[in-house]
């Protein structure tokens, strides 16, 4: 008897100390926001740490986690402060863009949180060799106008993958998951793209009213599975703002069929 594709599995998560939380825009401000909520309401030991290399400006404050006596300082260094004065949780900041050398800093496992709008800082998220073929998770939040989706995994190596579908049946959990540069191989190809319009100079009508908070509220949902529940029962999360839908990805044999 065939065994059922719909046997789900759970993703077993060791302890995680530090968050790095980048981009700190119209999500990644919000996630921010939820992250500390969750340390403190929780009681847990971890940091949260924040990578942003611009300013907060007069725009942002309609549709990002700002406020108008911050605009002209670095978004990172203003979240950070507030956010540690408002729930009295450890939040470091980095008032720069990501690179390669400074995510290769740390030593402890960690929960990278990636809220940037651009293929290639997720390439040099990828190509750390922390977030594509070790134990750190990648949590990519992901969206245009209406929709979009959050993905969590740790490798996007095809070997691994391959064998975590052949031996989906034997245990109750896995150890790996493919993260979203597996899921969207583009990204390690992904070169520096050319500058574009900000969304802070975008006409506020056409930004996607809810868009950044619902995928925020995604990504809080997977990261408390992470932190708090020691446990990933959700390979994805896909969201829609037109129609107000959320739907969750389970861990199924089917989320590794095409590396079978």
């Amino acid at each position: 008897m065939a065994r059922s594709s719909n046997k789900t599995r759970y993703l077993a998560v060791g302890n995680v100390k530090h968050v790095v939380l980048i981009g700190c825009g119209g999500t990644g401000s919000i996630v921010a926001e939820h992250l500390c909520r969750m340390i403190a309401g929780f009681r847990l030991d971890t940091e949260l740490i924040l990578y942003d290399g611009d300013t907060v400006e007069e725009a942002n404050i309609k549709r990002q986690n700002f406020v108008p006596y911050e605009v002209g300082t670095n978004k990172a260094q203003a979240l950070a402060l507030r956010l540690t004065g408002q729930f009295s949780v450890p939040v470091a900041a980095n008032a720069e863009h990501i690179t390669s050398e400074n995510l290769n800093d740390y030593k402890d496992r960690l929960l990278f949180v990636s809220c940037t709008d651009t293929l290639q800082s997720r390439r040099i998220i990828a190509e750390t060799g922390r977030a594509g073929l070790a134990n750190d998770l990648w949590l990519d939040t992901g969206n245009e106008q209406h929709h979009g989706q959050v993905i969590i995994g740790n490798t996007y190596d095809a070997d691994i993958l391959k064998k975590t579908y052949n031996q989906f049946y034997k245990k109750p959990f896995v150890q790996h998951l493919p993260n979203v540069a597996a899921m969207y191989p583009a990204i390690l190809k992904a070169r520096k793209s050319a500058s574009k319009a900000s969304c802070a100079a975008m006409p506020f009508a056409i930004q996607g009213f809810g868009i950044n908070a619902m995928s925020a509220l995604a990504a809080a949902i997977i990261a408390k599975q992470v932190l708090v529940d020691g446990q990933v029962k959700t390979a994805a999360i896909y969201f829609n703002v037109s129609d107000a839908r959320m739907q969750a990805r389970r861990i199924t044999r089917d989320l590794f069929n095409q590396w079978k």
